[in-house]
Protein backbone atom coordinates (compact mmCIF):
# COMPACT_ATOMS: atom_id res chain seq x y z
CA UNK A 1 0.00 0.00 0.00
CA UNK A 2 3.00 2.69 0.73
CA UNK A 3 5.06 1.93 -2.30
CA UNK A 4 1.81 2.58 -4.58
CA UNK A 5 1.78 6.53 -5.22
CA UNK A 6 -1.00 6.60 -7.63
CA UNK A 7 -1.97 10.52 -7.53
CA UNK A 8 1.91 11.24 -7.25
CA UNK A 9 2.94 9.43 -10.22
CA UNK A 10 -0.21 11.04 -11.95
CA UNK A 11 0.61 14.29 -11.24
CA UNK A 12 3.45 15.89 -13.82
CA UNK A 13 6.66 16.75 -12.18
CA UNK A 14 6.07 20.54 -14.24
CA UNK A 15 2.57 20.73 -13.59
CA UNK A 16 2.70 24.55 -11.87
CA UNK A 17 4.89 25.59 -14.72
CA UNK A 18 2.54 24.54 -17.30
CA UNK A 19 -0.84 25.79 -15.07
CA UNK A 20 1.11 29.37 -15.66
CA UNK A 21 1.79 28.73 -19.41
CA UNK A 22 -1.57 26.92 -20.16
CA UNK A 23 -3.74 29.43 -18.33
CA UNK A 24 -2.32 32.35 -20.51
CA UNK A 25 -2.87 30.92 -23.86
CA UNK A 26 -6.42 30.22 -22.84
CA UNK A 27 -6.81 34.18 -21.74
CA UNK A 28 -5.13 35.10 -25.56
CA UNK A 29 -7.60 32.46 -26.96
CA UNK A 30 -5.12 30.40 -28.56
CA UNK A 31 -5.46 27.30 -25.75
CA UNK A 32 -3.32 24.68 -25.90
CA UNK A 33 -2.62 20.93 -25.33
CA UNK A 34 -0.24 20.24 -22.20
CA UNK A 35 3.42 19.37 -22.60
CA UNK A 36 3.60 17.72 -19.48
CA UNK A 37 6.39 15.61 -17.98
CA UNK A 38 5.29 12.29 -16.23
CA UNK A 39 7.81 10.58 -14.13
CA UNK A 40 6.37 6.88 -14.16
CA UNK A 41 7.41 4.96 -10.99
CA UNK A 42 7.05 0.66 -11.48
CA UNK A 43 5.91 0.09 -7.47
CA UNK A 44 6.51 -4.26 -7.17
CA UNK A 45 3.39 -5.94 -5.77
CA UNK A 46 4.37 -8.93 -4.04
CA UNK A 47 2.41 -11.94 -4.85
CA UNK A 48 0.24 -12.75 -1.33
CA UNK A 49 -2.35 -15.60 -1.54
CA UNK A 50 -5.18 -15.49 0.97
CA UNK A 51 -8.32 -16.35 1.64
CA UNK A 52 -9.58 -12.77 2.72
CA UNK A 53 -12.29 -11.71 0.82
CA UNK A 54 -11.26 -8.11 1.89
CA UNK A 55 -7.51 -8.52 1.35
CA UNK A 56 -7.74 -10.03 -1.96
CA UNK A 57 -9.93 -7.19 -3.49
CA UNK A 58 -7.95 -4.56 -1.90
CA UNK A 59 -4.86 -6.38 -3.33
CA UNK A 60 -6.47 -6.36 -6.84
CA UNK A 61 -7.20 -2.89 -6.59
CA UNK A 62 -2.94 -1.87 -6.12
CA UNK A 63 -1.91 -3.97 -8.69
CA UNK A 64 -4.33 -1.91 -10.73
CA UNK A 65 -2.84 0.96 -9.24
CA UNK A 66 0.34 0.05 -10.03
CA UNK A 67 0.40 -0.73 -13.36
CA UNK A 68 -1.13 2.93 -13.47
CA UNK A 69 1.76 4.68 -11.73
CA UNK A 70 4.02 2.86 -14.50
CA UNK A 71 2.16 3.97 -17.44
CA UNK A 72 1.58 7.63 -16.35
CA UNK A 73 2.52 9.86 -19.51
CA UNK A 74 1.57 7.05 -21.96
CA UNK A 75 -1.89 5.84 -23.37
CA UNK A 76 -1.87 2.67 -21.72
CA UNK A 77 -3.13 4.93 -18.83
CA UNK A 78 -6.44 5.44 -19.96
CA UNK A 79 -8.09 2.15 -20.35
CA UNK A 80 -6.75 1.22 -16.62
CA UNK A 81 -7.84 4.86 -14.97
CA UNK A 82 -11.31 3.78 -16.81
CA UNK A 83 -11.48 0.32 -14.84
CA UNK A 84 -10.30 2.05 -11.58
CA UNK A 85 -13.05 4.24 -11.07
CA UNK A 86 -15.75 2.41 -13.02
CA UNK A 87 -19.21 3.00 -11.82
CA UNK A 88 -22.42 1.66 -12.98
CA UNK A 89 -23.77 4.04 -15.87
CA UNK A 90 -27.27 4.79 -13.60
CA UNK A 91 -25.18 5.76 -10.31
CA UNK A 92 -23.21 8.10 -12.73
CA UNK A 93 -26.58 9.66 -14.56
CA UNK A 94 -27.43 10.41 -11.10
CA UNK A 95 -24.32 12.00 -9.89
CA UNK A 96 -24.73 14.22 -13.90
CA UNK A 97 -27.77 15.54 -12.63
CA UNK A 98 -26.46 16.60 -9.41
CA UNK A 99 -23.37 18.02 -11.03
CA UNK A 100 -25.48 20.01 -13.67
CA UNK A 101 -27.46 21.39 -11.09
CA UNK A 102 -24.53 22.39 -8.46
CA UNK A 103 -22.24 23.55 -11.91
CA UNK A 104 -25.47 26.17 -12.83
CA UNK A 105 -25.58 27.21 -9.08
CA UNK A 106 -24.67 31.06 -8.46
CA UNK A 107 -21.81 30.84 -6.79
CA UNK A 108 -22.10 33.94 -3.63
CA UNK A 109 -18.97 35.23 -2.89
CA UNK A 110 -18.13 35.75 0.98
CA UNK A 111 -15.96 38.76 0.70
CA UNK A 112 -13.37 37.62 2.64
CA UNK A 113 -9.86 38.77 1.58
CA UNK A 114 -7.80 36.53 -0.19
CA UNK A 115 -4.26 34.71 1.94
CA UNK A 116 -1.70 32.76 1.34
CA UNK A 117 -2.02 29.62 1.84
CA UNK A 118 1.47 28.77 3.26
CA UNK A 119 1.18 32.29 5.27
CA UNK A 120 1.33 32.28 9.10
CA UNK A 121 -1.49 34.21 9.03
CA UNK A 122 -3.70 32.77 11.59
CA UNK A 123 -6.58 32.67 8.28
CA UNK A 124 -4.42 30.68 6.42
CA UNK A 125 -4.92 26.96 5.04
CA UNK A 126 -1.30 26.71 6.95
CA UNK A 127 -2.35 27.70 10.18
CA UNK A 128 -6.51 26.11 9.86
CA UNK A 129 -4.75 22.49 8.86
CA UNK A 130 -2.02 23.13 11.94
CA UNK A 131 -5.00 24.24 14.29
CA UNK A 132 -7.40 21.18 13.30
CA UNK A 133 -4.41 18.91 13.94
CA UNK A 134 -3.78 20.24 17.17
CA UNK A 135 -7.20 20.28 18.52
CA UNK A 136 -7.48 16.54 17.24
CA UNK A 137 -4.05 15.89 19.19
CA UNK A 138 -3.50 13.94 15.33
CA UNK A 139 0.39 12.52 15.44
CA UNK A 140 0.45 14.27 11.67
CA UNK A 141 2.85 17.09 10.49
CA UNK A 142 1.74 19.77 8.44
CA UNK A 143 4.08 20.41 5.08
CA UNK A 144 4.04 22.95 2.21
CA UNK A 145 4.65 21.34 -1.09
CA UNK A 146 3.81 22.35 -4.56
CA UNK A 147 0.57 20.46 -5.42
CA UNK A 148 -2.22 20.51 -7.81
CA UNK A 149 -4.92 20.57 -5.00
CA UNK A 150 -5.06 23.14 -2.57
CA UNK A 151 -4.16 20.03 0.54
CA UNK A 152 -3.42 16.55 0.31
CA UNK A 153 -3.57 13.85 2.86
CA UNK A 154 -0.57 11.43 3.46
CA UNK A 155 0.32 8.34 5.60
CA UNK A 156 1.32 10.46 8.18
CA UNK A 157 1.67 13.97 6.62
CA UNK A 158 -0.96 16.74 5.50
CA UNK A 159 0.18 18.71 2.42
CA UNK A 160 -0.56 22.07 1.71
CA UNK A 161 -0.08 23.74 -1.38
CA UNK A 162 2.84 26.26 -1.75
CA UNK A 163 2.32 30.18 -2.69
CA UNK A 164 -1.51 30.18 -3.74
CA UNK A 165 -4.52 32.14 -2.61
CA UNK A 166 -7.87 30.88 -0.72
CA UNK A 167 -10.09 32.88 1.49
CA UNK A 168 -10.42 32.30 5.50
CA UNK A 169 -13.62 30.16 4.92
CA UNK A 170 -12.02 28.03 1.93
CA UNK A 171 -9.53 26.95 4.45
CA UNK A 172 -11.66 26.25 7.41
CA UNK A 173 -13.72 23.98 5.01
CA UNK A 174 -10.07 22.37 3.53
CA UNK A 175 -9.36 21.75 7.01
CA UNK A 176 -11.77 20.11 8.32
CA UNK A 177 -12.16 18.00 5.10
CA UNK A 178 -8.35 16.41 5.54
CA UNK A 179 -8.27 16.37 9.23
CA UNK A 180 -11.94 14.81 10.30
CA UNK A 181 -12.22 13.05 6.50
CA UNK A 182 -8.66 11.78 6.22
CA UNK A 183 -6.84 12.47 9.21
CA UNK A 184 -8.48 11.13 11.78
CA UNK A 185 -10.10 7.76 10.38
CA UNK A 186 -5.97 7.05 9.60
CA UNK A 187 -5.54 7.69 13.46
CA UNK A 188 -8.08 5.54 14.17
CA UNK A 189 -6.90 2.27 12.37
CA UNK A 190 -3.83 2.21 13.55
CA UNK A 191 -6.08 0.94 16.96
CA UNK A 192 -7.95 -1.15 15.12
CA UNK A 193 -7.50 -5.01 12.49
CA UNK A 194 -5.00 -4.49 9.95
CA UNK A 195 -7.87 -4.33 7.04
CA UNK A 196 -8.75 -0.74 8.81
CA UNK A 197 -5.32 0.79 7.88
CA UNK A 198 -5.00 -1.37 4.72
CA UNK A 199 -8.36 -0.52 3.38
CA UNK A 200 -10.75 -2.11 1.40
CA UNK A 201 -10.94 -1.83 -2.47
CA UNK A 202 -12.88 1.58 -3.11
CA UNK A 203 -12.69 2.57 0.32
CA UNK A 204 -10.36 6.06 -0.97
CA UNK A 205 -13.07 6.86 -2.79
CA UNK A 206 -16.03 6.81 -0.20
CA UNK A 207 -13.78 8.52 2.21
CA UNK A 208 -14.17 11.67 0.13
CA UNK A 209 -17.60 11.51 -0.01
CA UNK A 210 -17.32 11.05 4.01
CA UNK A 211 -15.29 13.65 4.03
CA UNK A 212 -17.96 16.18 1.70
CA UNK A 213 -20.81 15.20 4.29
CA UNK A 214 -18.62 16.68 7.42
CA UNK A 215 -18.26 19.62 4.84
CA UNK A 216 -21.87 19.36 4.70
CA UNK A 217 -22.80 19.14 8.34
CA UNK A 218 -20.32 21.57 9.18
CA UNK A 219 -22.73 24.47 6.91
CA UNK A 220 -19.52 24.77 4.80
CA UNK A 221 -20.63 23.25 1.37
CA UNK A 222 -21.93 26.30 0.03
CA UNK A 223 -22.81 27.18 -3.34
CA UNK A 224 -19.17 27.94 -4.69
CA UNK A 225 -17.85 24.54 -3.49
CA UNK A 226 -20.97 22.75 -4.77
CA UNK A 227 -19.87 24.86 -8.05
CA UNK A 228 -16.72 23.84 -8.08
CA UNK A 229 -17.67 20.64 -7.15
CA UNK A 230 -19.98 20.20 -10.26
CA UNK A 231 -17.77 21.05 -12.99
CA UNK A 232 -14.92 18.95 -11.73
CA UNK A 233 -17.35 16.23 -12.27
CA UNK A 234 -18.72 17.35 -15.75
CA UNK A 235 -15.06 17.79 -16.82
CA UNK A 236 -13.89 14.52 -16.24
CA UNK A 237 -17.31 12.49 -17.90
CA UNK A 238 -16.35 15.24 -20.75
CA UNK A 239 -13.02 13.50 -21.04
CA UNK A 240 -14.37 10.00 -20.17
CA UNK A 241 -16.56 10.56 -23.45
CA UNK A 242 -13.98 11.47 -25.56
CA UNK A 243 -13.18 15.27 -24.82
CA UNK A 244 -9.52 16.51 -25.38
CA UNK A 245 -8.11 18.83 -22.57
CA UNK A 246 -8.65 21.67 -24.78
CA UNK A 247 -12.22 21.03 -25.70
CA UNK A 248 -12.62 20.37 -21.88
CA UNK A 249 -10.93 23.60 -20.83
CA UNK A 250 -13.29 25.83 -23.32
CA UNK A 251 -16.31 24.18 -21.85
CA UNK A 252 -15.05 24.59 -18.51
CA UNK A 253 -14.90 28.45 -19.58
CA UNK A 254 -18.16 28.23 -21.05
CA UNK A 255 -19.80 26.93 -17.60
CA UNK A 256 -18.15 30.50 -16.36
CA UNK A 257 -15.29 29.52 -15.09
CA UNK A 258 -12.38 31.62 -15.16
CA UNK A 259 -9.46 30.91 -16.89
CA UNK A 260 -6.92 29.75 -14.46
CA UNK A 261 -10.04 27.27 -12.80
CA UNK A 262 -10.61 25.81 -15.98
CA UNK A 263 -7.11 24.78 -16.40
CA UNK A 264 -6.39 23.95 -13.03
CA UNK A 265 -9.44 21.23 -13.09
CA UNK A 266 -8.85 20.36 -16.50
CA UNK A 267 -5.28 19.54 -15.19
CA UNK A 268 -6.78 17.64 -12.54
CA UNK A 269 -8.79 15.45 -14.54
CA UNK A 270 -5.92 14.51 -17.11
CA UNK A 271 -3.53 13.59 -14.64
CA UNK A 272 -1.53 10.78 -16.32
CA UNK A 273 -2.71 12.03 -19.78
CA UNK A 274 -0.79 14.04 -22.27
CA UNK A 275 -4.45 15.85 -22.35
CA UNK A 276 -5.21 13.62 -25.90
CA UNK A 277 -6.10 10.51 -24.35
CA UNK A 278 -8.45 10.20 -20.80
CA UNK A 279 -6.47 10.85 -17.79
CA UNK A 280 -6.93 9.93 -14.00
CA UNK A 281 -10.98 11.29 -13.67
CA UNK A 282 -10.80 10.83 -10.08
CA UNK A 283 -12.91 13.71 -10.11
CA UNK A 284 -15.86 11.97 -10.57
CA UNK A 285 -15.73 10.52 -7.12
CA UNK A 286 -16.44 13.48 -5.08
CA UNK A 287 -20.47 13.41 -6.09
CA UNK A 288 -20.95 9.92 -6.77
CA UNK A 289 -19.61 8.80 -3.26
CA UNK A 290 -20.88 11.72 -1.46
CA UNK A 291 -24.38 10.83 -2.53
CA UNK A 292 -23.64 7.48 -1.76
CA UNK A 293 -22.17 7.70 1.50
CA UNK A 294 -25.08 10.27 2.65
CA UNK A 295 -28.13 7.81 1.20
CA UNK A 296 -26.36 4.98 3.29
CA UNK A 297 -26.21 6.58 6.43
CA UNK A 298 -29.41 8.06 6.03
CA UNK A 299 -30.59 4.40 6.62
CA UNK A 300 -28.07 2.47 8.58
CA UNK A 301 -26.40 5.83 10.83
CA UNK A 302 -24.27 3.42 13.29
CA UNK A 303 -22.51 2.82 10.08
CA UNK A 304 -20.59 5.57 10.18
CA UNK A 305 -18.77 4.68 12.74
CA UNK A 306 -16.99 1.97 11.00
CA UNK A 307 -16.58 4.33 7.97
CA UNK A 308 -14.89 7.04 9.93
CA UNK A 309 -12.56 4.26 11.32
CA UNK A 310 -10.42 3.54 7.80
CA UNK A 311 -10.31 3.48 3.90
CA UNK A 312 -13.64 1.50 4.25
CA UNK A 313 -16.04 0.92 1.46
CA UNK A 314 -19.91 0.53 2.18
CA UNK A 315 -19.54 -2.65 -0.13
CA UNK A 316 -17.05 -4.11 2.08
CA UNK A 317 -19.58 -3.04 5.39
CA UNK A 318 -21.36 -6.61 5.79
CA UNK A 319 -17.64 -8.31 6.30
CA UNK A 320 -16.19 -5.17 8.61
CA UNK A 321 -18.55 -5.73 10.43
CA UNK A 322 -17.48 -8.66 11.84
CA UNK A 323 -14.43 -6.92 13.40
CA UNK A 324 -15.90 -5.30 16.17
CA UNK A 325 -13.93 -2.68 18.53
CA UNK A 326 -14.33 -0.22 16.00
CA UNK A 327 -16.89 1.57 17.79
CA UNK A 328 -14.58 2.74 20.21
CA UNK A 329 -13.54 6.63 19.82
CA UNK A 330 -15.23 6.15 15.86
CA UNK A 331 -17.08 9.28 14.98
CA UNK A 332 -15.67 12.96 15.38
CA UNK A 333 -17.39 14.38 18.27
CA UNK A 334 -20.48 16.71 17.29
CA UNK A 335 -18.16 19.92 18.77
CA UNK A 336 -15.23 19.13 16.26
CA UNK A 337 -17.83 20.79 13.35
CA UNK A 338 -18.32 23.65 15.04
CA UNK A 339 -15.00 24.57 16.34
CA UNK A 340 -13.88 24.90 12.67
CA UNK A 341 -16.66 26.56 11.47
CA UNK A 342 -15.91 29.38 14.14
Amino acid sequence: MRRVRLIGAATPINAEAEIERLTAALEAGRPSFPQWVHRAERPAIPEIRTSDELVRARLAELRLEAAMAEAAGTPAFAPLAAERFHEPARVLRAADRTARTWAALPPIGTGDELVRTDSVDPRSLLSQVRAAIGRARAPFSVRVSALGALAATGERTVYVARGRSTTEHAARRIALHEVSGHVMPRVRARRLDAIFELGTARGTDEQEGLAVLYEERAGLLDDARRVDLGRRHLAARAMRAGADFVEVARDLVAMGAPCRDAIRIASRVFRGSNGRFPGLGRESVYITCHSRVRAHLAKSPDDEAILASGQIAIAALPLVRHFGGWHVDAVPPPSSAVETQT
